[in-house]
């Protein structure tokens, strides 16, 4: 069955917002002053709490990409519910970002 144009459209979209979430994440890394006594090991070991939450938030939102993807391969025609629901979907992945800066203070 051939998908419809709304529903490939949809699809792309939804795409780059998934893109878009996971690089926000990363702007809450930063890369640490060395000043003084402290080793450059020493100040990126001491940040592990925000590599942590990177990994958590960038795994969680890659899963929810990949079951966008193949749930889109079940999906052959569009409508006003499709998009709210999906809008929805990408309102949580747009939130990520935000909970995972949260969860590594």
């Amino acid at each position: 069955m051939e998908t419809d144009k709304m529903t490939s459209w949809l699809e792309a979209f939804s795409g780059g917002v998934f893109g878009f979430a996971i690089t926000l994440l990363v702007l809450d890394i930063h890369v640490p002053s060395v000043t003084g006594s402290e080793s450059l090991f020493q100040l990126l070991a001491a940040d592990w709490p925000t590599y942590i939450a990177f990994l958590i938030g960038f795994f969680a939102i890659l899963i929810c990409w990949i079951n966008h993807h193949f749930m889109f391969s079940y999906i052959h025609k569009g409508n006003s519910k499709l998009l709210l629901l999906n809008g929805f979907k990408l309102l949580v992945v747009t939130f990520t970002p935000f909970a995972t800066a949260l969860l590594s203070k």
